[in-house]
């Protein structure tokens, strides 16, 4: 992508974040049941989750701490309310899974270590202040990102993402990879979060997950949307996302999941958006070029998720939009010179540091993936921190 205006420092700049980062760390666990698997988990990430915890504290003043943990208290009982009043059985099962399971992660990491600290209160509106109140405050938490689906010719998709941390949260990069009753699953991890909130595949399923500047309203509690996410990871080839979302609404915050499931016959795409009370189905077309791309805003503006829900300043949802129309033009130069967009664009793409700090490149960025999946297949490269031409990420795949 010619005409940048370039990341401050340049590649050299760059360089350094990633040796900062070091390489992608993968974590191996394997469990009977996705309880102990969390379990596992939150033990494996204790060190960096209460350092976390402990330096968002500390930015908090005490008014700031004791509405936080209100909020989630809120959302808490809200989830666990349309865990009972939920139609489908099984999404009610995998809702409940979500509770469970949050509770063997927060039981692992040790957060009730955290219940001495100066900076949280013993009590809060005459309930104790506990383990899994911080737990769930964790989980409140929404990330920058682009991801994107094109299809090409053979039946395959090509897929991306790269994931933005501004807050500093991501020490490391790390990947899990867990093995729970027999089946192997992929999933980038934020210290602080449940699987599924950022990128993750099986052998069978491929997923992206892009926060939203979308919300039920200011302080307003709802199911948080990273238990949709959790949900799909975990649940996805057998629940279809879209009903996922729409029985867990309201939602408090929002995300767009861009998806890619391969079958023997055909490979299928799509992406769906959601938060507040609303949601959006976009299937990616048959068509050979087609494509969907995603950068932390709502696709649609006409669209009740955008607005009735969308909270992105003016400037913010333009530069939000720059980004797409920034990978709009660079796939159709693809498809006009070569018909297609191979493995190597798709690098140039993601080293493109077009948009200063709104590129694709840039020094927020922790780790990026991309991949294909065709019918016989899925395959995944992941890299440290904003990706460079020069790259040669490992592969992972089946």
């Amino acid at each position: 992508m010619t005409g940048r205006q370039k990341t401050p420092g340049g590649e050299s700049a760059l360089r350094r974040v990633k040796r900062q980062l070091g390489p992608v760390q993968v974590l191996k666990l394997s469990a009977r049941s996705l309880p102990q698997l969390h379990g596992a988990l939150g033990r494996a990430v204790r060190r960096p989750v209460q350092a976390l915890a402990r330096r968002e504290l500390r930015k908090m003043t005490a008014d700031e701490r004791g509405e936080a943990l209100r909020f989630v208290r809120g959302c808490r009982a809200i989830t666990e309310a349309r865990q009972q009043i939920i139609q489908s059985a099984d999404v009610r099962w995998a809702l409940a899974s979500y509770l469970k399971c949050l509770e063997y992660w927060a039981r692992g990491a040790k957060l009730q270590a955290l219940l001495i600290s100066p900076l949280l209160p013993r009590t809060l509106d005459g309930k104790p202040v506990t383990a899994l109140d911080l737990a769930w405050w964790l989980q409140n938490d929404n990330l920058g990102c682009q991801s994107g689906l094109v299809r090409t010719a053979g039946d395959r998709i090509l897929f991306w993402h790269t994931e933005e941390d501004r807050r500093g949260a991501v020490d490391r990069p790390r990947l899990l990879s867990a093995t729970v009753g027999g089946k192997r699953y992929w999933s980038f991890l934020y210290p602080q979060l449940l699987p599924g909130g950022a990128f993750s595949w099986t052998g069978h399923r491929f997923q992206a997950v892009d926060s939203l500047y979308v919300r039920l309203g200011k302080n307003a509690p709802g199911v948080l949307a990273n238990a949709a996410a959790w949900i799909a990871l975990w649940f996805g080839e057998r629940l279809p996302l879209s009903a996922v979302a729409r029985a867990l609404r309201p939602m408090a915050d929002g995300y767009a999941i861009n998806w890619v499931i391969r079958g023997e016959r055909a490979v299928r795409g799509e992406r769906v958006e959601f938060g507040g009370r609303s949601l959006l189905r976009s299937p990616l077309p048959g068509r050979t070029g087609s494509a969907l791309i995603q950068a932390n805003c709502v696709s649609d503006r006409h669209s009740t998720l955008w607005r009735k829900f969308n909270y992105a300043t003016a400037r913010k949802d333009r530069l939000l939009r720059n980004r797409l129309k920034r990978s709009w033009q660079y796939l159709g130069r693809c498809f006009r010179q070569s018909g297609t967009l191979t493995i190597p664009a798709l690098q140039t793409l993601l080293a493109s540091r077009q948009g200063g700090a709104y590129g694709y490149a840039n020094a927020d960025v922790k780790a990026y993936c991309f991949g294909e999946a065709t019918p016989v297949g899925i395959s995944v490269y992941v890299g440290s921190g904003p990706a460079l031409v020069s790259d040669q990420p490992p592969r992972f795949g089946w």
